[in-house]
């Protein structure tokens, strides 16, 4: 049995045995090994460069995502976060947000400073005509570092900051009880239609009743004038793929991805796809060639999605004084 796979198993037993709650808390530990040991990182960079998606992909935002396991009760990624050009630690990854009922279990697997958080209350008061967010208050600012764990509640808002380093956390989710739908979440039919499910949720605003997660407008929050206001789901603009294969190349060199017999198969598939500016990348990872990262301008100056440390302090405090 594959290293990861062992893992998997863990968590498996560890979700199916007792609440939502309580199996974030017995995994934390199991995360936390996990963050340990590199051979992990590496057997789940191998695992999320064997198909072809690899020569189409594209990055959304400043973060590559790579998937670990999908399952009934809960599911487990990895996300890089990039640092931005200057390698300032103080603009927001995306908005203050939360995830309706998930829950989150975050460790950092990369990256000795990690990233800067801020936690808030949950008892704000969003209005729906002017979309003002009033008594947002920060309760918990924090820093990720390496080998750090951290939880984070069901409809708790949250926002992080982009680090000065690249850095690599672990995500386990669950949501805080068994929706209603958990069951036909492995439905092949109901995977290849899960986009427009989606919009039918809510158009007819029945993801309360059936008790799931969609992509709903009023839990997106930014500064502006001093104040929060609600932004709704933006979304970045996807980056190029020559970006995107930068990145991931310039992560791997970071992380010292070394597998010669792997990059080597790579290599040759690239190759047999005419893309000779993957199998460039390629030689100057096994070759100790120098690989920067690139930052979009967009993957950090969105309106509404990209915001200051500075300027959040400053409308909670200015809401403190009110």
């Amino acid at each position: 049995m594959a290293l990861l796979e062992s893992y998997i198993s863990q968590l498996d037993k560890i979700f199916k045995n007792q609440s939502r709650h309580a199996s974030h808390k017995i995994a934390a530990p199991l995360v936390l090994e996990m963050c340990k040991n590199k051979a992990i990182l590496y057997e789940i960079i191998r695992n999320n460069l064997v198909d072809d998606k690899l020569f189409t992909n594209q990055q959304h935002g400043p973060v590559i995502g790579f998937d670990i396991v999908i399952q009934r009760d809960y599911t487990f990624s990895a996300h890089a976060f990039f640092p931005v050009p200057n390698r300032a630690d103080n603009i927001s990854h995306n908005w203050i947000h939360h995830h309706d009922h998930s829950l989150l279990t975050t460790g950092n697997a990369f990256g000795e400073k990690g990233y800067k958080s801020m936690l808030f209350n949950m008892d704000y008061h969003l209005d729906p005509t002017t979309k003002k967010v009033t008594n947002l208050k920060v309760t918990k600012e924090f820093s990720h570092p390496l080998h750090n764990i951290e939880f984070i509640d069901a409809f708790e808002p949250h926002v992080v900051y982009l680090p000065s380093a690249l850095t690599i956390t672990y995500a386990l989710w669950s949501f805080d009880y068994l929706p209603k739908l958990d069951l036909l979440r492995s439905n092949p039919l109901i995977k290849l239609f899960k986009s427009p499910l989606k919009k039918i949720i809510n158009i007819f605003k029945i993801e309360k009743a059936l008790a799931v997660e969609t992509e709903t407008d009023d839990r997106q929050f930014a500064t502006e004038n001093g104040e929060f206001v609600c932004v709704g789901n933006l979304q970045y603009i996807p980056t190029s793929n020559a970006t995107y294969l930068q990145n991931l190349f310039y992560l791997l060199q970071q992380v010292k991805f070394d597998d010669a017999i792997f990059l080597s198969e790579l290599k040759k598939r690239a190759a047999a796809k005419g893309r000779n500016d993957v199998v460039e990348l390629i030689d100057k990872l096994m070759n100790g060639i120098p690989i920067n990262d690139e930052m979009d301008y967009n993957q950090f100056n969105s309106k509404g999605m990209n915001f200051t440390y500075e300027s959040v302090l400053e409308a909670s405090k200015k809401i403190s004084t009110i």
